[in-house]
């Protein structure tokens, strides 16, 4: 649209998506609901002067469009930012837990595949607690620094990093686990067993494939820089 078809109408609308995007942010990650209620005051207050201001005359509606997309933009990136890190604390913890359980079941056995996961997910704990320090997305973790250091590249480093992240998830829900309840007289046998993944909550899947998510978005991303530069 061009700058002279908004109206107020549209101002309204964007408003409206701003003001529900707030109500996202704040029951998401504001403790109480006082702190929710008045984040949610503030929002609703800055929209209510954008929109009297277009009202008024004092600015016109495409400029009240920007400045509610720019707020709506940036809060956005927040909420991305926190839920991106977050998601990679919890699911670093989850990898750090898995990788223990496959050494301890295995006596050590299996310590190629439980080793590298402990390792990513502590590195994951590492990025994603200073990342939301810091404010920003530049920290690097030991492994993943190890990678670039082998690689003598940081892309390349990176991709290994996130493509081996994706085939420690994938062989960590495919492993064959106990079934719960499963009576063991002598030894188990193959009936005994089930995949890890029919064992896993729907929260713990639905994190998997979030932090899966981010994992291959990265590497998309990385693909695209470098055919970018060639």
């Amino acid at each position: 649209m061009n700058a002279e078809q908004y109206d107020l109408n549209d101002v309204a609308k964007a408003g409206s998506n701003l003001q529900s995007l707030g109500c996202t942010a704040g029951g998401t990650y504001l403790p109480d609901s006082v702190m929710q209620v008045k984040f949610s005051s503030v929002i609703s207050n800055y929209v209510n002067e954008v929109i009297r201001d277009v009202n008024q005359g004092v600015i016109s509606a495409w400029e009240g469009m920007q400045e509610l997309k720019n707020e709506y933009d940036e809060l956005a990136n927040t909420l991305w930012f926190y839920a991106k890190n977050g998601g990679g604390i919890a699911g670093g913890f989850m990898q750090v837990k898995t990788g223990a359980e496959v050494l301890v079941t295995t006596r050590g056995l299996g310590a190629p595949y439980g080793g590298p996961m402990i390792a990513h997910g502590y590195n994951n704990i590492h990025e994603g607690v200073l990342n939301i320090y810091n404010g920003n997305n530049n920290s690097v973790g030991p492994v993943r620094e190890f990678y670039r250091n082998r690689l003598k590249d940081e892309s390349s480093g990176d991709m290994a990093y996130y493509s081996i992240d994706l085939v420690l998830a994938g062989v960590g829900l495919g492993r064959n686990v106990p079934k719960e309840g499963a009576f063991k007289l002598f030894r188990n046998i193959a009936d005994d067993y089930e995949k890890a993944y029919k064992q896993a909550g729907k929260i713990s899947l639905a994190l998997e494939v979030f932090i899966d998510g981010i994992s291959i978005q990265s590497i998309f991303t990385l693909n695209t820089d470098q055919e970018g530069r060639d």
